[in-house]
């Protein structure tokens, strides 16, 4: 079995993409974190033969989540003490559920496609790993055959060399690693009008 975890939190303005609401406004930046996580869930929908979920950044938030997103995923809160610790719970809940292939993806990445989750579960057929990159240094997604907890033990996450010290650790455990196109976060008012602007450009091509 495949599966997707996707990482979300409820578009509650003032909780969600702090550093844009600074330019913006928490109104503004709860709206675009809103569209982030419907186009990433739209995404998650149409990826091919995979189990779904949403794992919550709050567990009391796991009704309206359930409302806002819908049916066709399982809806868990997140576990652990940090990100890294997070993630490796996420990923050891779904070995432990039935996968033999899972990833985890942000739904701070509006460029995610179903086209991307499928090679990326593709891609793990024949590496361990699979590592989405992200602009800023971190990564939009992570996936692999097993659990590896090691890539995440004392892992220090929000840097920029997240995704290359996520490769020396798997480098060092003698596992293979796949690595997708880079795609990017939206956490900033750049960030912001760069996504605008492709959406412009590529309107009008």
């Amino acid at each position: 079995m495949q599966s997707i975890g996707l990482f979300a939190r409820y578009p509650t303005p003032g909780r969600v993409k702090t550093r844009l609401a600074a330019s913006v406004g928490n109104d503004e930046a709860a709206a675009v974190y809103k569209e982030c996580a419907e186009l990433s869930v739209a995404a998650a929908r149409e990826a091919i033969n995979v189990k779904r979920y949403v794992f919550c950044s709050d567990g009391d938030d796991i009704s309206l989540m359930t409302e806002w997103i819908g049916p066709g995923f399982e809806y868990l809160a997140q576990d652990g003490i940090d990100l890294a610790g997070r993630l490796d719970s996420a990923l050891a809940f779904m070995f432990s559920d039935g996968a033999d292939k899972a990833i985890v993806a942000s739904t701070d990445t509006p460029d995610l496609s179903a086209d991307i989750i499928n090679k990326a579960l593709e891609a793990l057929a024949a590496k361990d790993i699979v590592i989405g990159p992200a602009r800023d240094g971190g990564y939009y997604l992570i996936g692999m055959k097993q659990r590896r907890p090691e890539l995440f033990q004392n892992a220090v996450m929000g840097t920029d060399t997240v995704r290359r010290e996520a490769e020396q650790r798997a480098a060092a455990h003698n596992l293979s690693v796949a690595v997708l196109g880079e795609l990017h976060d939206i956490d900033t008012i750049a960030d912001l009008e760069a996504w605008r602007k492709r959406g412009r450009d590529e309107r009008v091509l």
